[in-house]
């Protein structure tokens, strides 16, 4: 059955679209606008921070460590 039969006979059971999504496609469900985005990926984005953080915190680690062990064995001090 088409869509317009249906409409014609009473079987479509859809919504109209109300408000800001019946003009703007963007706003809809899993729409592109930015507060729709911002929204869905807050987790996500916060997750993200996290882990970038750990990245550089290890780094920032290693880069001590390294350090701190080629100086130790300029002075003769060996590590296992």
């Amino acid at each position: 059955m088409s869509l317009d039969k249906a409409i014609k006979h009473g079987k479509e059971k859809r919504k109209q679209y109300r408000g800001s999504k019946a003009f703007d496609p963007t706003c809809r469900n899993h729409g592109s606008d930015s507060y729709a985005t911002k929204g869905r990926l807050h987790n996500r984005t916060k997750r993200e921070n996290a882990a970038n953080a750990k990245v550089v915190e290890h780094k920032a680690v290693s880069e001590f460590e390294n350090r701190r062990r080629s100086n130790d064995l300029r002075i003769g001090i060996y590590h296992r």
